[in-house]
């Protein structure tokens, strides 16, 4: 008596060794789905550059992030009008514990961000602690989930938009 599920729909799982995919999996898995009345939640989970069973929070390069932008339109124009989606899931769980990861992508983001900032106040010689990495954690988090969703809105303007919270 749960007519909701998610899934995982892992690149991996999709992507062939020559580049294109074969959904013949998840076609299964939804086929059944719409025939016993379930809706799925399909979390998008493009392959990360390391192995991580959570999934990467943010590209960790420009030829990546690109790669990912290819993954949702395969994936989304795949699975748009099929009856038993219910929601795309943008991320599975958003947050990377208040630590700016080390990646190339996410470096650039974070210099790119620090030159909008404006300068440090100090106070009698001594600098206030500004909270910069939480607010730029909370902007470029707050960035990409919505990249996220808007490429997804390219190819789908219809089905529900949902995020699994985590950190």
């Amino acid at each position: 008596h749960m007519p909701v599920c998610r899934i995982r729909m892992h690149q991996v799982h999709l992507q062939k060794p020559d580049g294109s995919y074969d959904f013949s999996l998840y076609d299964a898995a939804f086929d059944e789905a719409q025939r016993n009345g379930v809706k799925i939640y399909a979390t998008v989970f493009p392959a990360g550059v390391a192995a991580d069973v959570g999934g990467f929070k943010f590209p960790e390069t420009d030829a990546h992030w690109k790669a990912v932008g290819k993954f949702i339109q395969q994936l989304v124009t795949h699975y748009k009008d099929h009856p038993a989606l219910a929601a795309w899931v943008l991320l599975n769980e958003p947050g990377v514990g208040g630590i700016v990861p080390n990646t190339p992508f996410s470096q650039q983001k974070l210099k790119e961000w620090q030159a909008k900032q404006p300068a440090p106040i100090t106070y009698n010689g001594y600098t206030r602690h500004s909270f910069d990495q939480d607010r730029f954690l909370r902007e470029y988090t707050t960035w990409y989930l919505g990249w996220i969703a808007a490429e997804i809105r390219k190819y789908d303007g219809k089905s529900q938009l949902h995020v699994n919270n985590h950190m």
